[in-house]
């Protein structure tokens, strides 16, 4: 991930190979009816969290995510699940 790029969603992130973070929903892999879903509940643009998050948990390692109430850590965890529902 690029300095600027950590920067700007405010991230810090301890893994040093962690997957690059998504910029689009189109980059996890999901589903077109679960983007149309998205776009239909003006939910098109990803949290900061989500960013670096949904990558690495898709992967396969842990996770651990730490921020404010609200911010999309459960959306983060629970997408990769439904890649495969």
């Amino acid at each position: 991930m690029s300095p600027a790029y950590r920067k700007q969603l405010d991230l810090k992130i301890r893994e040093k190979c962690a997957p690059k973070p998504i910029k689009t929903w189109h980059q996890t892999g999901l589903t077109t009816k679960i983007l149309e879903t998205f776009s239909k509940l003006n939910h098109e643009n990803r949290m900061p969290i989500q960013a670096p998050a949904s990558p690495l948990i898709i992967s396969g390692p842990d996770c651990v995510a730490i921020a404010e109430t609200g911010s999309g850590k459960t959306l983060a965890f629970l997408l990769p699940m439904l890649r495969h529902i």
